[in-house]
């Protein structure tokens, strides 16, 4: 039996698996995408069998995916979700989410710097694990240790999934100062400053400023804003060099919402602003940053 199944043969499900495969553990992974896992059985095969499932989908498509497995779920499954973004109808986090479609199984969220493309190569990563549900906790915990993804447990997973929501949200403004040519002691400026804004917007949206202060928060921000396997990353970078961005990624999707959710406290933030500016508004993104950098307290 494939005690664990795998939704999504993206990026991070397919590093998934091979960090999974560091203790030979067998498991099966299945995409929406015809032709895109060889030999692929269909959900109603694998997830009765699987006790721990496995989410490696962005949030907007969390929903649907939950709604397609729903049926074929076993009794007492743990479902973990890497999504790192807030759905725009609900305004809920992943696990929220999860919790409200799912309220039968047991719920858990990873965050922190967890680069798949690092995941894929054995370098390692730090999961942040995040559960109120005990039995979850360690049935996740168990599944990678020993493993090249190092585990921290909290049990607030709102709080860890928020901080990753605005970490990929401030990780598109270093993107834009990368592409603007940006040396180190303005980019040092802008990651303290982008960091100061996530631990005060935090408690704005129900969790506690000290998340900021985690692998969730602060360790995620410099993985993700700083590197070049970033889709958050590559979103600033595409908006410098074209006024927009293609891309989909969790920043630009939870953006408007987290806007809507601080309405007029939006404008405490100066580098908040900026981002929506260049994001939302289109505006050219080295006047904005220039005048960002440039204002005075």
């Amino acid at each position: 039996m494939e005690d664990t199944l795998i939704i999504g043969a993206g990026e991070l499900g397919q590093a998934i698996r091979k960090v999974l495969a560091e203790k030979r553990l067998r498991s099966a992974l299945w995409d929406r995408t015809p032709g895109k896992v060889p030999h692929q059985k269909p959900l109603s095969v694998t997830a009765p069998r699987a006790a721990i499932i496995l989410l490696c989908v962005p949030s907007w498509a969390l929903r649907e995916v939950a709604s397609g497995i729903q049926p074929y779920l076993a009794r007492g499954a743990t479902l973990v979700t890497f999504a790192k973004g807030l759905e725009q109808t609900s305004r809920k986090t992943a696990g929220e989410l999860l919790a409200q479609l799912l309220p039968r199984q047991h719920i858990a969220f990873i965050g922190g710097p967890m680069l798949a493309e690092e995941l894929e190569t054995k370098q390692g990563g730090m999961g942040i694990l995040a559960s109120s549900d005990a039995r979850a906790e360690h049935k996740v915990r168990e599944l990678f240790r020993g493993t090249s993804l190092r585990l921290e447990c909290m049990r607030e997973m709102r709080s860890v999934a928020l901080a990753g929501v605005l970490k990929n949200i401030y990780a598109i403004g270093l993107g834009v100062a990368t592409a603007l040519e940006w040396r180190d002691n303005r980019k040092g400026w802008f990651a303290a400053a982008a960091f100061q804004e996530i631990a005060r917007i935090l408690p704005l949206l129900g969790a506690p400023h000290e998340t900021a202060y985690t692998p969730a928060g602060l360790g995620d921000f410099l993985a993700t804003g700083y590197s070049g396997y970033s889709s958050n990353h590559h979103a600033g970078l595409e908006l410098v060099a074209t006024g927009h961005s293609t891309r989909r990624s969790e920043g630009t999707y939870s953006l408007p919402t987290v806007l809507k959710i601080l309405g007029k406290k939006k404008k405490q933030f100066a580098i908040l602003t900026a981002i929506e500016s260049v994001v939302v508004r289109h505006a050219d993104a080295k006047k904005t940053f220039e005048k960002l950098f440039k204002s005075e307290c």
